[in-house]
């Protein structure tokens, strides 16, 4: 006997309450469709994604949000941390310049525009970070693998990567995610000054800046910092935002000044300053044959034009000019 369906809804027919049930129940694999999936510089797992496309049962998506909820709450720890850290260290400074403050009415910035975490001493800083592990019993700075606080920015790569596997249509959760990250190790006094170079810390700020409308000021700003100074994805990275902007001369300067710093690996920049160079020899070379045969169409307009206009008196017969011959 065959089963009754339901009849095919009418195009401005309102939704029952049986399709809305049904609609809530599949808006949950739809997100994790193929189709509605973000590439991945790294590519994606077809096991998950396959799974995920054929639907994922009420323990999967709760142990999903278990995780996710562990995670943030690691990450919690180290951003309550710079936080407790930056307002911290607005007090020495605010005691030094009290009486400035008072007599000229000024904020705790200097002259130069420089706040109160600029004018902080490698000393002070290191004071505050120091007093991490007993005020707020967080010690980024164990060797102690098994501690909780070792290698804080572990837990935010593996964050990155759960958001990105678990969620992967949700493109704004990712980025704020990522730019959490940034915010949190690049806020000065560093929580971890050994961060600033780690290629881990690297990518995520890359992939922050490529995602935000303007990633000039993004690299700018950790130039300023020194954040990636001695990694060459930093530099390379920078180079291309630069040259996509066809600021070529910048780009080749950003390539000059990661080679003067030593950013490593060395092998890694010369070579991409090598392919730069050749794009640009190529570009220029483009461009000159371009411009020279723009000259030549111009000239051979002209001369198309000049023997048009002979070929069209030459069509003329006599019977047509005496035709139009109106003297007689």
């Amino acid at each position: 006997m065959p089963v009754a369906q339901s009849p095919p809804r009418r195009r401005n027919q309102l939704p029952t309450a049986d399709d809305t049930a049904e609609d809530d129940e599949t808006q949950h694999n739809w997100e994790f469709t193929k189709e509605n999936a973000a590439p991945l510089e790294c590519g994606r797992s077809v096991k998950s994604l396959s799974k995920r496309a054929f639907g994922m049962s009420t323990r999967e998506q709760a142990e999903i949000e278990e995780k996710t909820k562990k995670l943030e709450k690691l990450v919690k720890r180290t951003e309550k941390a710079v936080e407790w850290m930056q307002r911290q260290a607005q007090k020495p400074v605010a005691k030094k310049h009290n009486a400035n403050a008072r007599a000229n009415n000024a904020s705790t910035a200097d002259e130069s525009g420089n706040t109160a975490v600029d004018c902080l001493t490698e000393d002070e800083a290191q004071s505050l970070r120091d007093r991490l592990a007993s005020e707020l019993r967080y010690d980024p700075s164990t060797s102690n693998r098994d501690n909780i606080d070792y290698d804080p920015l572990r837990y935010w790569v593996l964050y990155i990567d759960h958001i990105r596997k678990s969620y992967p249509s949700d493109s704004k959760r990712q980025f704020l995610i990522n730019e959490r990250c940034a915010r949190a190790f690049m806020s000065r006094p560093f929580i971890v000054p050994s961060y600033q170079n780690d290629a881990r810390f690297i990518r995520i700020c890359i992939y922050y800046a490529d995602k935000t409308s303007c990633p000039n000021d993004v690299f700018k700003l950790m130039s300023k910092l020194k954040v990636g100074k001695k990694v060459s994805l930093f530099w390379v990275a920078w180079a291309w935002v630069a040259e996509k902007s066809e600021d070529y001369q910048f780009t080749e300067k950003i390539f000059q000044k990661a080679l003067s710093v030593g950013a490593e690996p060395k092998k890694f920049l010369e070579e991409r300053q090598k392919q730069f160079l050749r794009r640009m020899s190529r570009h220029w070379l483009n461009a000159s044959k371009s411009e020279h045969e723009g000259n030549l169409d111009e000239d051979g307009a002209a001369a198309e034009t000049e023997n048009g206009g002979r070929e069209a008196l030459n069509s003329l017969s006599r019977e047509c000019l005496e035709r139009n011959n109106r003297s007689s």
